[in-house]
């Protein structure tokens, strides 16, 4: 999959500053005279970018390019917004996202669903369904968080998003059959092409058969995970 370089950098940038973060919250918690909270402030990093390295050109290249996808889908809304309500309207969608709870951000993106320059662009009326279940999940309400997702797959039937987000919603629950059945429909996308993100995608099917459905992430916070 070709990815351009800026989205390479920001990802970089954006990744890097979370470990650098991270680093800063050890020391936090640490006494400050503790000489393992300084070095790992330090080091943090710096050993981060062999996990950027691997990201980016090795065996998690999978997770890369599926934040990219995620990246696009975003990145059509944002225009929507701004061709239809200007760029004060798509500054205040932007920042509401900062916050907990982004009730102005939803109403933002239901107007540009309800616009009539748009009702005919499903993969939109896809992103837009995809984007709510993100809000919605972010306010702790997964039960209208899997509701939009199941509009944004009746939609797109293979939409690789919607499909992979359902899918580990379903984990989220325990269940591991519909896991399963949408990572499956996930693979069918006829936009998937790259042979990378393949692997990726079956391999969290490989996982849910041996290991079972995984109801929590594994390490939040860390910004490449796709929980």
């Amino acid at each position: 999959m070709h990815i351009p370089v800026s989205f390479y950098i920001r990802f970089w940038l954006l990744n890097t500053c979370l470990a650098s973060a991270t680093g800063v919250v050890l020391i936090l918690l640490l006494p400050i005279y503790s000489i393992v909270g300084f070095w790992s402030m330090m080091i943090a990093p710096c050993l981060y970018q062999f996990i950027m390295f691997k990201i980016f050109f090795g065996n998690r290249r999978g997770d890369f390019e599926y934040e990219y996808k995620l990246y696009l889908t975003d990145a059509h809304i944002r225009s929507a917004v701004l061709h239809l309500y200007g760029i004060r309207k798509l500054t205040h969608y932007i920042l509401d996202q900062t916050s907990q709870l982004s009730s102005a951000s939803k109403d933002i993106i239901l107007g540009v669903l309800k616009g009539s320059a748009y009702t005919q662009d499903m993969h939109l009326e896809a992103d837009i369904y995809i984007k709510l279940a993100e809000l919605y999940s972010k306010d702790e309400d997964y039960e209208k968080e899997r509701s939009f997702l199941g509009k944004a797959v009746e939609v797109q039937p293979h939409g690789l998003i919607a499909n992979f987000r359902l899918a580990v919603s379903f984990e989220k629950s325990g269940n591991a059959e519909s896991a399963i059945k949408h990572y499956k429909s996930a693979l069918q996308d006829p936009s998937l092409t790259s042979n990378q993100l393949k692997e990726f995608i079956t391999s969290h099917i490989s996982r849910v058969v041996v290991d079972g459905p995984r109801e929590k992430p594994p390490l939040p916070g860390l910004r490449y995970l796709t929980w």
